[in-house]
């Protein structure tokens, strides 16, 4: 191929798909120069691979643009969909629960349009990094899978308000997830985690926390500032000690905390007036 001019490698390279492309101008920096950083070679590659790209409406140069519209036809390929690309692009909702994918590409990260993502009951082990790109995202469903590790990108997602990862062997909560200043339900039960972050006191529009049947040894000052915290429900860990802080919770209404070695509860948890707790 170094015998080759420049017009014949770019002929080759219009005949390739993204990955491929990538893997000729890294072999040489002459096909670096003759292809990668041509401007004009991505946008005749974008005309025809892609004829309709600017109906997208995706801000970059043409490499960039032609990357992001590859990548959803990545998605679109690894969970088999029906619909154009455009179409994909477009969706707000994609619901893929039950048995019916085993990976988040990379890639899912080109759906910047997504507001609702369902991938309950699935193989799924692995988030991807660029989850945290998905910012219109306002549910994220993940439960009953086999995640282990929460990426901290998820940190990123400041219009979640529903966030699903109970029933998966998930050990730790990301320090990044007090940055969820608009979240409301967050459910982790049934997982291996040991620690709250004290970044969770972040979390001023929470309603809703489910941690039960974990290995929580400890309960953090922070949990205090949850104002809006009507449920909380930590049964099932091994939790000793509960912090006076909690007393500041006044509009909670159901706190659990049965099957935990839990010395005593402060009165001013005891006094919330109308609390249904469970010890």
């Amino acid at each position: 191929m170094e015998r080759l001019n420049r017009d014949e490698l770019i002929l080759i390279a219009m005949n390739l798909d993204y990955p491929e492309i990538l893997s000729m101008c890294n072999s040489h920096p002459r096909n670096n120069q003759a292809i990668c950083r041509n401007d004009t070679f991505w946008f005749n590659k974008l005309r025809r691979d892609f004829p309709n790209y600017q109906a997208y409406n995706i801000d970059g140069t043409h490499r960039d643009i032609y990357k992001k519209i590859y990548g959803i036809s990545d998605i679109k390929r690894k969970w088999n969909l029906d619909g154009s690309l455009l179409d994909i692009y477009n969706r707000r909702q994609f619901s893929l629960g039950s048995d019916q994918i085993s990976i988040i590409p990379e890639t899912i990260g080109n759906l910047s349009n997504l507001q609702y993502l369902y991938l309950y009951n699935n193989n799924i082990t692995k988030i991807p990094e660029s989850i945290g790109n998905l910012s219109n995202l306002q549910t994220l469903s993940l439960e009953n899978n086999q995640i282990r590790e929460v990426p901290e990108s998820i940190g990123n997602l400041s219009n979640l308000q529903s966030l699903s990862l109970d029933n998966n062997q998930i050990r730790e909560i990301p320090v990044t997830i007090g940055n969820l200043t608009n979240l409301e339900y967050l459910y982790l039960y049934n997982n291996n985690i040991t620690e709250i972050p004290e970044s969770i006191g972040n979390l001023s529009n929470l309603q809703s926390l489910w941690l039960h049947n974990n290995q929580i040894r400890e309960v953090p000052e922070s949990i205090g500032n949850l104002s809006n915290l009507q449920v909380l429900i930590l049964s099932d860990n091994q939790i000793r000690e509960v912090p006076d802080s909690m007393g500041n919770l006044t509009n909670l209404q159901d706190f659990w905390l049965r099957n935990n070695p839990v010395r005593e509860v402060p009165e001013s948890v005891r006094n919330i007036p109308g609390l249904n707790f469970r010890l």
